[in-house]
């Protein structure tokens, strides 16, 4: 069990990948061998999922074994998991954007202005797991800060 001061999805999705590549990196050898080990993690977030110690283990062992019947080496948080498609859809990870996306859309850019340095801000943690991810992707992370300073002021 992992207890993180972790304070919304994003951040804690962030967390659980870092933990996962950590022991999927890991290097055990037996009688000559290499034994991969891998991890699976239940994700419970609170008050989202509750609000009491035994809710929250209780939401966390459920996602945990949803983990492992979806694959194994693998965190599930909220009903989405890691990997695929689904896993890392943009408007579960920063839950405002899916009203974001449609205000942009509808050509209400206007009414998002004000919320675009929270947005901004709120992807920050996602984009450096993307730069983590990939080397062809890779997002100046420094320049998105940059902007949401300056749309701020």
């Amino acid at each position: 069990m992992v207890c993180s001061p972790a304070t919304n999805r994003l951040a804690s999705i962030v967390l659980a990948e870092r933990l996962r590549k950590a022991v999927e990196s890991l290097v055990i050898e037996f009688d000559g061998q290499r034994i991969p080990v891998t991890i699976s993690l239940g994700i419970a977030l609170r008050p989202l999922d509750g609000d009491d110690l035994q809710m929250l283990l209780g939401v966390a062992d459920e996602r945990l074994y949803r983990a492992k019947e979806e694959g194994r080496n693998r965190f599930c948080v909220a009903d989405k998991t890691s990997h695929g498609d689904e896993g890392l859809a943009l408007d579960k990870i920063c839950p405002r954007m899916d009203e974001a996306l449609a205000m942009i859309r509808h050509g209400n850019l206007h009414r998002l202005k004000p919320h675009l340095p929270t947005l901004l801000k709120e992807l920050v943690p996602f984009l450096e797991l993307v730069n983590q991810q990939s080397v062809e992707a890779q997002v100046d992370v420094g320049q998105i800060c940059e902007i949401a300073e300056n749309l701020q002021n």
